[in-house]
């Protein structure tokens, strides 16, 4: 189930009185602390904080929208923060607990995804649904450069006057070719390694792997 899910759960129960308002608000704050420490803790394994992103978690001093909210500019305790979501506004307000991960570039942390702690807005199923076409993307692209690859190699095999006097052109096509096809591969395997980290993150925030 995901965040969204759950917060819709917790919504229905209080609607239905089968929840007072103190006991809605504690078990709201502790599915958010829940998914929150899930996140933490992934990012502390020394194996993964050497290749993945980073998490960021404090209090919300500043904030400034754009682009009808799908774009905010804050300031998270002393760190200048930059959150982008498509097709929904955010909704962080001053003085909201928020984390985000993301990285940092030039001394602005892009967020690729947020969970506010004090509301229950979050990014993290857009994420998901993003991560899912990233990882389709790279698997595409790798075998697009494969297959230029294979048929490259092919052709040249089958071209017994390739290395004659005036085989030159063709040499400079092939290798043009395989260069591309190498280039298409690897930035494939970038896209599909970065999707696949995020994709197993994800999958750990909803407690569906260990």
């Amino acid at each position: 189930m995901s965040l969204t899910e759950d917060l819709q759960r917790l919504d229905q129960l209080r609607d239905s009185g089968h929840l007072t308002p103190e006991q809605y608000a504690a078990q709201k704050s502790r599915l958010l602390n829940s998914y929150v420490s899930r996140i933490e803790a992934w990012y502390k394994k020394p194996a993964v904080a050497r290749i993945t992103p980073r998490v960021q978690r404090g209090l919300v001093r500043s904030i400034s929208f754009l682009d009808l909210q799908e774009t905010a500019a804050l300031r998270l305790d002393t760190q200048r923060v930059k959150i982008k979501r498509i097709g929904r506004p955010i909704s962080i307000a001053v003085g909201d607990r928020v984390l985000v991960v993301g990285a940092i570039h030039n001394e602005t942390f892009q967020a690729s995804f947020y969970i506010n702690e004090s509301n229950g807005d979050n990014s993290v199923d857009e994420s998901r649904r993003l991560v899912r076409k990233t990882i389709a993307a790279g698997a595409l692209g790798m075998l697009g450069g494969c297959a230029i690859l294979v048929t490259v190699t092919l052709a040249a095999l089958r071209e017994p006057t390739l290395l004659s006097a005036g085989g030159g052109v063709r040499i400079a096509v092939y290798l043009i070719s395989v260069a591309a096809a190498l280039a298409l591969g690897l930035t494939s395997f970038f896209v599909l390694w970065a999707g696949g980290l995020t994709h197993l993150l994800l999958r750990m925030i909803d407690g569906e792997a260990s």
